[in-house]
């Protein structure tokens, strides 16, 4: 896009690569230039009010970018398929994202420029970020992301991967996601009051269709390990946060609550959680995940489907009662010996007893309004076979 002046002021315009009209480089050689216009679409994304001012620098150019989603300095290379090297004080790229709203056509990208960017404030489709680190160039057709990086006083995303911007575009990206405060980072994604307090780790590979920017759910597909320690999941309505519905077990409805109400109604404190998710075509599988906490242990096996907003799950709910009914018998026994052996043993053993007061639940259908279906008590562990020289 461009703004021409003519008797009566500035107008907007747009300069398309094939447009016949449009000045070529031969017959306009340019030393400066300075453009006023209302919006500037490039590379996908579109910029307003924006003013932007550039000299010609050696075989590149120098510009000062001032518009309502960049500000900073933008350093052109020409040689090859180009290279940008920018330094922002603020660079909002997507807008944000309408409920139910119609996902955009990609933009057609023959190739890109190699980069290095760096933003003070960034923000993706109208959420805050924080700081971000962009280096990447071109090889073979593929745009390679060697690093990335996205920071705040809430978490950190460092990563690397790959984009091919040609159709069929795809984007492979390995990431680290590390947060303090997961309470705090969910509410910057946009979803707050799901989770108080909270340290997570989250590891993976993915792939989708399309660009880095915009994930396609269809399409994603990968493997995930998650670790997440000292939290507590908020009283939540089914199906808010999407999967956070799920792993909080406060969107299973009254039958999951009548039997464990004082541990998940008024939201589950979770000491550790752990496991590991395979994705295939927006499909998350795990078997286990498991969470940890102070009056229960969860383990949940089965699939959801992230484009679909469904579920195919095994939960099993196993109250923590070992620690509780092996301190009582020490305290009031009259070998207090005796209870502190009977604790031991109960560990021994990974908790029978706690196996024996477990329940199971099916839980199946859409995040918002699950089917829950108690399949009982799961049995206790098997007594040990006799020895076969018992009696002899």
């Amino acid at each position: 896009s461009c703004a021409t002046s003519d008797p009566g002021g500035v107008r907007s315009g747009r300069w398309g690569a094939a447009d016949e009209d449009a000045p070529s480089a031969a017959a306009l050689p340019l030393a400066g230039l300075a453009l006023d216009v209302d919006e500037l679409a490039a590379y996908g994304e579109t910029l307003h009010a924006v003013k932007l001012r550039a000299e010609r620098a050696g075989e590149g150019w120098t510009a000062r970018v001032d518009a309502t989603e960049a500000v900073g300095t933008v350093r052109w290379q020409d040689a090859g398929e180009g290279a940008v090297q920018a330094r922002f004080e603020r660079l909002l790229l997507g807008r944000a994202k309408a409920a139910n709203a119609p996902k955009p056509a990609p933009a057609q990208l023959a190739s890109l420029p190699a980069l290095d960017v760096v933003a003070e404030r960034f923000g993706l489709h109208g959420r805050a970020l924080g700081r971000l680190e962009l280096q990447a160039f071109n090889r073979d057709g593929l745009w390679h992301m060697n690093r990335l990086a996205i920071t705040n006083p809430d978490g950190a995303l460092t990563g690397s991967g790959t984009w091919q911007p040609v159709a069929p575009a795809h984007t492979d990206l390995a990431f680290t996601l590390t947060s303090g405060n997961v309470g705090d980072l969910l509410a910057r994604l946009g979803y707050p009051d799901t989770v108080h307090r909270g340290e997570a780790t989250l590891t993976g590979k993915l792939g989708w269709h399309g660009a880095p920017t915009d994930i396609d759910y269809p399409s994603l597909a990968g493997a995930m390990e998650l670790t997440a320690a000292g939290g507590q999941f908020r009283k939540l309505e089914p199906g808010v946060g999407r999967l956070l519905g799920v792993l909080s077990l406060q969107s299973l409805p009254r039958r999951i609550s009548l039997d464990f109400r004082d541990v998940f109604s008024e939201g589950f404190a979770f000491d550790r959680i752990s496991g590991s998710i395979d994705v295939d075509r927006g499909v998350m599988r795990t078997d286990p995940l498991e969470i940890r906490g102070p009056a229960a242990r969860v383990l949940m096996r089965g699939t959801a489907s992230v484009p679909d907003e469904t579920q195919d799950l095994i939960v099993t709910v196993q109250p923590t009662l070992s620690e509780s009914v092996a301190v009582g018998a020490a305290a009031g026994a009259l070998n207090p010996v005796a209870g502190v052996v009977t604790y031991l043993v109960q560990k021994a053993l990974a908790d029978p007893l706690e196996k024996l007061f477990s329940f199971e639940y099916a839980v199946t259908g859409p995040w918002r309004a699950p089917k829950v279906e108690k399949l009982g008590k799961t049995p206790p562990p098997a007594a040990p076979a006799e020895s076969s020289t018992q009696g002899q």
